[in-house]
């Protein structure tokens, strides 16, 4: 089973939600370039959700995000998908979120970047529910065997074939990645500026864990290191970096 066939069902929308909270002109909006995606029409569905991405209001803007992101993905254009699908994976909407982040897997996929893949991938595991959650953490698994970490391709299949939700084990250390890159000197910056941030809240001195994969060395940058879920989730939310979510701690 490929990694495409596994998020296949995630580029089907299904998302009465999308903007519910919103101003009605953008609620309409979206239903429109909603109804233009399942009707096979994705040119249409593109041009007004791009329209809609520089809403002014941010649940519009980033829920517009997602749809244009995978309307770009069936016509062929990665560079603007990617683009669209990261205002995507802000969404206050979890599914959305977590759809987006399935779908940036994809893209980061096909164009050779395994390691990145299999980070989308279980991010959107994270934020995904029933058998959405279980394929996005079989893709993570596909994407860590493509790219060499055959003990995290393990572990992601075993959480996909486990009890749904995936386990989570209060004993376990959880931390906050705040980004991960392929330059020292970008973590370095990363760490830097999330610094102020995380010691007023007591969450200690950002650290950069270096990964060596097949596919090339990752600056991991973490935040802190949390015993329960829960506490790695208030932390999530006080931190506010863009883009952090919550891990294992392995260093």
């Amino acid at each position: 089973m490929t990694v495409r066939s596994l998020v296949a069902a995630l580029l089907t929308v299904a998302l009465l939600g999308l903007g519910g909270c919103a101003s009605d002109g953008g609620s309409r909006g979206l239903d429109t370039a909603l109804k233009s995606y399942q009707s096979g029409r994705y040119q249409e569905a593109y041009d007004t959700a791009s329209r809609l991405t520089s809403s002014t209001d941010p649940q519009i803007r980033y829920d517009a995000g997602y749809v244009a992101g995978i309307s770009a993905y069936r016509l062929g254009r990665l560079a603007a998908a990617r683009t669209n699908l990261l205002l995507g994976v802000r969404s206050v909407n979890h599914d959305t979120s977590g759809r987006a982040r399935a779908m940036l897997g994809v893209v980061d996929l096909d164009a050779g970047h395994e390691t990145l893949a299999a980070d989308s991938f279980r991010q959107a595991a994270d934020l995904l529910e029933g058998e959405n959650r279980r394929q996005a953490a079989l893709a993570a698994a596909a994407a860590y065997d493509r790219a060499g970490d055959v003990d995290k391709a393990s572990m992601w299949r075993r959480l996909a074939d486990g009890v749904d939700p995936l386990p989570i084990v209060d004993g376990a250390r959880f931390t906050l990645q705040v980004g991960a890159f392929s330059a020292r000197r970008n973590a370095n910056q990363a760490a830097a500026d999330v610094a102020r941030r995380a010691s007023s809240y007591g969450f200690g001195t950002p650290r950069i864990v270096t990964k060596r994969m097949s596919s090339g060395t990752r600056y991991l940058v973490h935040v802190g290191a949390f015993s329960t879920r829960i506490a790695a989730e208030r932390a999530l939310a006080q931190l506010g970096a863009p883009g952090s979510y919550i891990t294992l701690a392995t260093d």
